[in-house]
Parts: C-alpha cells; structure tokens; sequence
C-alpha cells in the first residue's frame, strides 16, 4: 500500500551526529518532501527512510549518501 506518512533518520556516523529525525511532507501519492538543513555538514551521510504503511506496519530502508563542501 501507499505511505501514509514518511520520516526521515540522518545520521553522520564518523562525526557522531545523529540521528536527526526530519518528517516528510506529503506532496502526491508516493511522494513526500523533507525540508530543512539536516545536510549542512559535508561528509558521508547515512539516511534511514522510515515510511507508515498503516498503524501496524512499518518499512525502512537506508540509503548512503556524501554531501560535497
């Protein structure tokens, strides 16, 4: 089923930051938007994507990413 609602966990494992949790906003069917500056500090950047599917289920996945200065 589609997402009800979708949240985001940055984490910067090797500056022990995180993790910062940034909710998505809702923009479409399957597509959420996360504002905000989580991604202010260059490096590599794990992000775990948290989506409600209804008020029993929950998918995540993790997604590796690097933020060039």
């Amino acid at each position: 089923g589609q997402a009800e609602e979708m949240r985001v966990l940055f984490r910067m494992p090797s500056e022990d930051i995180g993790p910062i949790e940034g909710m998505a906003d809702a923009r479409g069917p399957g597509t959420f938007v996360v504002h905000g500056h989580h991604l202010s500090v260059p490096g590599e950047w794990t992000l775990e994507i948290v989506a409600l599917i209804d008020r029993f289920t929950e998918e995540r996945a993790t997604v590796e990413i690097v933020v060039n200065p």
